[in-house]
């Protein structure tokens, strides 16, 4: 049976042809879009041999572990509901056998979180099976699962464990004082109204395709019991009798999608078995218990290697079942996906249904247009907006946003877990209060708008509660978008060097010509001493992040930035934590490229075959600068000295102008190019290109003098990726020729603390004449093979003949450092953070040993 909707032929395609293959020899699929039916399948047989029977709507199939949340979970709801089950009182309080040592602190919460300590299976089947009556060997299992010692301190961390289930449904039955399938039936399948739902008592198996009239799908071919029809497949519940927490349910479509649906009703506010505001309590839990991808019961999609999809929503639930069935409700997508197979007939050992589960559900949201990213719900419009809260305003950007907001008349208030200068300062002087540290207190009286940053994940304690009490919610880039975007040109400056200098240099250059424009930039411009401005004219200078957005939405900040004019400063691999290649991030520059509209304009560094191809994705016309021989833009007769550098810009063979930048590198002769080819294009008068330039005082922290000692500088400077390491070096020996040049770099970036560029980073110091290298930080989120190892990256560029040390210290890597300058040198501190206060120690240290 296959319903005929010609949009859904690709689907059915995919599972057919995943049949033929032996991925399965049955499958049911029911899809629901705002609680109606869009598509509803059966393919295959009940079993590969026949005779077999034809897989229909109403076959059965063995659901496996999708008994956890379908009945354990969702009796624990409804008995927390009516007060029978109190989720954070131990167990041992009604289970006195469970009294004894670290299990006195395990609670149904931690139970249904799989955080209760106990290991992930055991073979209880091989010891229980010997005893002869079906209730003593259900007892058996019970005390065996009871008595099992736990791995783990309760609530520690999260392990995926039948024996967690297997006890929970142990609690519900001495609390309702029935059997776990009475319990089911009486509240959940009868309210219902399903027939297709039931748990499967051994008494009842029958070894028939058939189960209460109705086809079942066959599992394995088991090496001691023979091929399972009409039986349970998981052994210990077989051994047991059928009926346990984790697995004894079986099922068809139709039934494993209502009970999703009642749970998705809830959530979004319609009373069904369970209230709004529990069905939110187990969705949406406390997080402070514990962070994983659990909530109270459920399994949470993983970012990128979820089986339900790279579209679904970080809030969808579901379960996947080891027979082959799975089952997901997406609430931010009104969507729930129910894909029953029997991947293990004939035998386990078949494991293409992870591949195959991912596809369907991609397959589902592209079908029914439910691509893009959150949120999922449109937030308040600006007119509509009067209230906000920010959850991490203490971040650079979501401050800065911040104080935007608040110059454009909205009230604004934020939360952060501690705020300290220069940021405490900044909020204080826009009069915006800070609440800390983090928790759902923060959040009232209710906003009309939260803007969550992007260190925030699901798990956050606030964004939870944000969840939980329905509020409004949107990102950083998707309010700089509609409150600032929305009526202005912007300009956006993307790639993965330079663009914040690039972004600077535009806001600059039309403000010199009073053209007011508005910006915001990931950096302190020192013309302005800010890094956001409102402008009221018509043009508006973003920096274009490549980085994602936030947790609900992974598309990278520039693609909310509507660019009419860009420039492209290069691109390479970077955020590692984000992309897994090259070719990904290039595929987000080709979507950023074609953002740009016929009437606008792309700036593109040739240098780069990376931009180039890019580029070749523009609807807009593109112009081309750098020193590649197919450059339009470029610079000629360079001029450097100790205070800058001097080109004429060229335009083919044009000469438009004489232009003086005062900053030193080849990489900043690019971005001056990039900009000044923008602006032209876009009616600038070349020349008044000098004057601004001239007057151009650069960005914070980019080849930053901290400080003068002893003729010895200490240089501040961002660059943390092996391109801008060689870049900013050679920029500064460029600046400072006569004495040498020592640099400190700090691997702290989530890509620069991996291996990835272990040996780019090796040749990346050959203008340097002494390098101390930093520890990685955060070394414990990082498997041991990816991390990057510093000792060896000072061995290899030592092998360049550059002196190099590995100094895990910072105090001893200061000492070290100011004890090797002379006067007339240079020590270059590299680091996108702090560097635990590097500068400052190099500097007092210096000046002990000048007085």
């Amino acid at each position: 049976m296959t319903t005929p909707e010609p949009v859904f032929d690709r689907l059915t395609d995919i599972l057919e042809s995943a049949r033929n293959d032996g991925v399965f020899s049955a499958a049911r699929m029911r899809v629901l879009h705002r609680g109606e039916v869009v598509h509803d399948s059966a393919h295959g047989h009940t079993r590969k041999a026949r005779p077999a029977r034809e897989i229909e709507a109403d076959s059965i199939f063995d659901l496996a572990s999708l008994t956890k949340p379908l009945a354990t979970a969702t009796l624990a709801a409804i008995f927390t509901e009516r007060g029978l089950l109190d989720p954070d009182a131990p167990v041992a309080q009604v289970l006195p056998a469970f009294r004894n040592g670290m299990r006195e602190s395990v609670t149904p919460r931690l139970l249904l979180l799989h955080a209760a300590g106990f290991p992930a299976w055991k073979p209880y089947y091989e010891t229980i099976s010997k005893l002869s009556d079906p209730s003593e060997r259900r007892e058996a299992l019970f005390r065996r699962v009871m008595e099992e010692p736990l791995e783990f301190e309760p609530g520690s961390r999260s392990v995926y464990s039948d024996l967690d289930f297997i006890l929970l449904g142990r609690l519900l039955e001495e609390l309702g004082e029935k059997r776990l399938d009475a319990l089911f039936d009486e509240c959940i399948a009868e309210p219902l109204g399903l027939s297709d739902l039931f748990f499967l008592p051994l008494y009842e198996h029958n070894n028939d395709d058939k189960i209460r009239g109705r086809a079942v799908a066959a599992t394995e071919i088991h090496p001691q019991r023979g091929e399972l029809v009409g039986m349970i497949h998981d052994d210990n519940a077989h051994a047991g009798g059928g009926v346990f927490g984790h697995a004894g349910l079986f099922g068809g479509a139709a039934g494993v999608a209502a009970v999703l649906e009642s749970w998705r009703r809830a959530v979004d506010g319609e009373n069904t078995l369970i209230s709004t505001e529990t069905a939110r309590n187990f969705v949406f839990p406390d997080p402070t218990v514990i962070r994983g991808s659990f909530c109270l019961g459920w399994d949470r999609p993983a970012w990128k290697v979820s089986q339900a999809g790279r579209y679904a929503s970080p809030h969808a639930i579901g379960h996947l079942g080891f027979t082959g069935t799975s089952a997901w409700t997406d609430f931010d997508r009104e969507l729930t996906v129910v894909l029953l197979t029997n991947r293990v007939h004939p035998s386990r050992k078949e494991n293409r249904i992870g591949a195959l589960r991912k596809s369907v559900h991609e397959q589902v949201y592209e079908i029914l247009g439910l691509t893009g990213p959150g949120p999922y719900k449109t937030p308040p419009t600006p007119e509509n907006t009067k209230e906000i809260h920010m959850v991490g305003v203490a971040g650079t950007g979501m401050g800065s946003l911040a104080g935007m907001l608040k110059e454009a008349g909205y009230s604004v208030r934020g939360s952060d877990q501690a705020v300290y200068p220069p940021m405490s300062d900044f909020l204080k002087d826009k009069d915006i209060p800070v609440r800390q540290p983090f928790g759902p207190q923060n959040l009232r009286p209710a906003p009309d708008l939260c803007i969550v940053g992007n260190v925030c994940t699901r798990d956050h304690e606030e964004v939870a509660a944000i969840r939980r009490e329905g509020l409004a919610y949107d990102s950083f880039p998707g309010v700089l978008e509609r409150f600032f975007l929305a009526d202005k040109k912007p300009l956006v400056a993307a790639g993965t060097h330079g663009k914040t200098t690039t972004s600077a240099m535009l806001a600059w250059l039309l403000h010199h010509r009073n053209l007011d424009p508005g910006f915001m930039i990931g950096g302190l411009t020192k013309n302005f001493d800010s890094n956001y401005r409102l402008g009221r004219g018509e043009y508006f200078v973003v920096e274009g992040d490549e980085y994602d957005s936030a947790y609900f939405d992974k598309n990278p900040k520039f693609l909310h930035y509507r660019p009419f004019g860009a420039v492209l400063t290069s691109i390479e691999f970077d955020h590692a934590d984000i992309y897994d290649s090259l070719e990904e991030i290039e595929s987000r520059f080709h979507e950023f490229a074609r953002l740009i509209p016929e009437d606008g304009a792309l700036a593109a560094c040739w240098d780069y075959e990376t931009v180039r191809r890019a580029a070749n994705r523009a609807r807009c016309e593109v112009l081309a600068y750098g020193r590649h021989p197919e450059a339009v833009w470029r610079a000629a007769s360079v001029v450097r000295d100790t205070e800058g550098q001097s080109f004429d810009l060229m335009r083919e063979n044009e000469s438009l102008a004489r232009i003086r930048l005062p900053m030193s590198g080849a990489h900043n002769l690019e971005n001056a190019l990039g900009a000044a080819a923008l602006l032209v294009h876009l009616g600038f008068a070349p020349e008044h290109l000098d004057a601004a330039f001239r007057s151009f005082q650069g960005v914070a922290r980019r080849q930053q003098v901290r400080g003068v000692v002893s003729g010895v500088r200490v240089i501040d400077d961002f660059a943390h990726h092996p391109t801008a390491v060689r870049l900013t070096l050679e920029g500064l020996r460029d600046l400072y020729p006569q004495g040498r040049l020592l640099a400190a770099f700090d691997p702290r970036t989530n890509t620069s603390s991996r291996r990835f560029f272990q040996e780019a980073f090796g040749t990346a110091f050959e203008s340097a004449h002494f390098v101390a290298i930093g520890n990685p930080s955060r070394m414990d989120r990082i498997a041991p093979e990816e991390r990057l190892d510093p000792g060896k990256l000072a061995r290899t560029i030592a092998s360049t003949g550059v002196p190099a040390h590995h100094i895990p210290d910072i105090d001893e890597m200061a000492a070290r450092l100011a004890a090797e300058a002379r006067p007339g040198d240079s020590i270059a501190v590299l680091s996108n953070g702090g560097f635990g206060g590097l500068h400052e120690k190099i500097l007092e240290l210096l000046k002990d040993r000048h007085e």
